[in-house]
């Protein structure tokens, strides 16, 4: 058995997805919201940080960022308006966070239940993105406004 021992603990250690148990999970839940500058400077101990693609048979392409310690490495997906980003250029990267959140409970069709797109109330899960916020066509301002007195 010593001989296995050894060779299981040579070369490159073994990626895991942070999604793959729920211990995994729970260990990086404090990274919610934190930046890889934030997370670099509290953790001194990763080696490298590094995107990683994976082809499916279907054709879709899986994208993720990949946190190397010196005996683990760790799998967040990317969003995949994030992945689209990132492919293109590979600084995105600094413009993302990690984020923790609810899948969609789907269907036996793959299609979100009612109430899901807004509400996701499935298991919880943990990915890497782009900060998203609300776009507006137009915005006016009621402070900027020009004030005019009212008369009695």
């Amino acid at each position: 058995m010593a001989i296995l021992k050894a060779k299981a603990g040579a070369g490159a250690p073994r990626t895991q997805s942070v999604n793959r148990t729920t211990d995994i999970l729970n260990r990086f839940k404090k990274w919610n919201g934190k930046s890889l500058i934030e997370i670099d400077g509290a953790d001194t101990s990763i080696k490298d940080f590094s995107v990683a693609t994976k082809e499916l048979d279907n054709g879709d392409v899986i994208t993720n960022l990949v946190v190397d310690w010196a005996k683990e490495s760790i799998a967040f997906p990317l969003s995949k308006a994030f992945a689209e980003d990132v492919t293109a250029d590979p600084d995105a990267l600094l413009d993302g966070e990690f984020y923790l959140n609810n899948k969609r409970k789907v269907d036996d069709d793959g299609n979100p239940l009612e109430g899901e797109d807004e509400n996701p109330t499935g298991d919880l899960y943990m990915s890497f993105g782009k900060p998203s916020g609300l776009s507006f066509d137009s915005k006016t301002s009621l402070v900027s406004a020009e004030t005019v007195a009212k008369e009695d």
